[in-house]
Order: structure tokens, then sequence, then C-alpha cells
């Protein structure tokens, strides 16, 4: 006796059954294996050894490495009658003395990051909340860099240091004139 269509069917789709299953086990295992294969490239820092000063910044137990020291440069954007502002520009600064060499690191401003005391939110809000130490501290415990030194600017200190320097000389053409002054809210 021959088997029925019903059967036919029913051994065939059991067949394609098995082989989906078999491709979606096969597919599961190779996006386990390449998450583990990209989790164990990722380096996290043993922070077990590691000290921490008033202003968060986190030293080895190791010796520092000499020469080296790095200095916060803060943009804020104060204006006259305003007691807090936040920073419009983050930039580390680290002076190597042994190899000659300034690095200028450029943090970005809206980078959301934990702060201690505020929970999350963006890098430069730990500048409104805390002040400069804050500031230094957040970035210290958030890079895990050693920062003891800031320089804090706002527009008025930075246009003074640039016209000390013998100011910035541009070139406006007569009909860019209307167009500029378009956007200028304060001089």
């Amino acid at each position: 006796m021959g088997r029925t269509n019903k059967e036919k069917h029913a051994k065939k789709s059991r067949k394609y059954t098995y082989i989906l299953i078999a491709v979606l086990s096969a597919v599961a295992i190779g996006f386990f294996w390449a998450f583990q294969y990209v989790k164990n490239k990722i380096y996290v820092p043993n922070k077990t050894d590691i000290i921490t000063d008033k202003f968060g910044k986190e030293k080895a137990e190791m010796a520092e490495e000499k020469g080296i020291i790095n200095v916060m440069l803060i943009g804020v954007d104060a204006r006259e009658g305003e007691e807090k502002s936040r920073t419009d520009s983050i930039i580390l600064g680290t002076l190597d003395g042994q190899n000659r060499k300034i690095k200028l690191t450029s943090i970005m401003r809206d980078l959301y990051v934990p702060i201690e005391g505020y929970g999350q939110s963006r890098i430069n809000e730990s500048y409104f909340d805390g002040g400069p130490e804050l500031l230094l501290k957040t970035v210290n415990n958030v890079f895990n860099a050693n920062v003891s030194y800031y320089v804090s600017v706002d527009f008025k200190a930075f246009q003074e240091v640039v016209d000390k320097l013998g100011g910035v000389d541009l070139e406006v053409k007569p009909y860019e004139v209307n167009e500029i002054n378009k956007f200028i809210k304060e001089v």
C-alpha cells in the first residue's frame, strides 16, 4: 500500500521544519560566537587597585610617569548677571616635559556620562552643577584620567586673550554685513 497525500505532505512538512530549526540554531550559535569574540576584544580596566583623591582623579598605585601634566581647558558660556553656566568647550591638555610635546584632546560637551550625585547627564552639566571641581572629578572618573589643574575662560576673557595676541583680522564684504548682523544678539 502506498502512502496517502496527507502522509507525504506531513513528512515533507516535518523535513522542512527540521531544516528550519537547524538553520536557525546555526545562526544563533554564530551570533553567540561573534558576540563572545567581540566582548573578549573589549578591554575593561581592573579598578581594584585605584586610589581616588578629592577631585576624583584615579591614580594607579604604581609610580606616575614623570614630567607629564594634564590641564583641563574650559570655555564657559557665562554672561554678565548669570551665576551659573555650562561649558561650551572642554579640552584636555597634556604637557609632556620629557618628550617636549603638547597634546590636546577635545571632549564633546554633549557626551552623556555619570555625574557623581546627579546621575546620568551631559558632561557640560557637571560644570553647571558643581563648577570646575565637579567637571574635573567627572572627567577623571569617566576617562580614568589624572587631571589636577584647570583654566576656565568666558567670552570676555577669550576676547581679551585674542586682543593681547594681536587680534584676528577678518575680511567681510559689504553684502555680508547685513546677513551677519541678522544673527548677532550680543556683542
